[in-house]
């Protein structure tokens, strides 16, 4: 998933070339830029400029960004199954939940008491979580949620059930094959999925993300 912007931060450690699916998650909540693998959180970075901005480039699956003679950066060989943008940074207890239900595998079944944040541990990130609390008091806080879903099922339609997500093209020739939640979309390093307007669902997007 690529906007064209800027590459920075640490990269991931682990091997996801290996023939095998994984569950790959990315985090930025305003202070953090977080990466998680099948569930477990990998590497962190803080980012020095905190503001979520607009992008240029079209949103695009496959790639890291499509640039404007529709020759593509940093394309990727392999396949994507089932892409979700939220408008908050998801929990790393809700990326547990997400995963164990994806792989059917066990995860914290019952939070301990005093586990703000839903991580099933109880440490000093429950204290910070309680001291935001307490600073937001009487604020007005509007419910985040998913604002997109591409199931990649269809190289006609992504099947997305979620109001608002737009409509991709086709760049290349990426091809339909068995993935974990039905079927998934295999891109060779040159195609890729993208929103034709992405400046008008960007700015949506950013406003409701800030």
């Amino acid at each position: 998933l690529g906007t064209g912007g800027v590459e920075n931060g640490s990269p991931g450690v682990i091997n996801i070339a290996d023939g095998l699916w994984h569950y790959v998650v990315g985090t930025f909540d305003g202070y953090e830029k977080r990466i998680y693998v099948d569930g477990q959180l990998q590497v962190k970075d803080i980012v020095e400029n905190r503001l979520i901005t607009p992008a240029s480039h079209r949103l695009s699956i496959g790639i890291a960004r499509l640039n404007s003679d529709n020759t593509v950066s940093n394309g990727l060989t392999g396949a994507i199954d089932d892409v979700r943008l939220y408008t908050y940074a998801l929990s790393a207890a809700e990326i547990g939940l997400h995963y164990a239900a994806t792989a059917n595998e066990s995860v914290c079944p019952e939070y301990p008491e005093g586990d703000l944040n839903k991580d099933c541990k109880v440490n000093l990130d429950d204290i910070a979580v309680m001291a935001g609390n307490w600073l937001k008091t009487g604020a007005t806080v509007t419910t985040p949620g998913l604002i997109a879903h591409w199931t990649m099922d269809s190289l006609t339609s992504p099947n997305s059930q979620v109001s608002g997500t737009p409509a991709t093209e086709i760049l290349g020739n990426p091809t339909i094959v068995d993935g974990v939640l039905g079927s998934a979309m295999y891109f060779d390093g040159q195609s890729a999925l993208y929103v034709r307007n992405s400046g008008d669902y960007f700015d949506d997007m950013y406003n409701s993300c800030t």
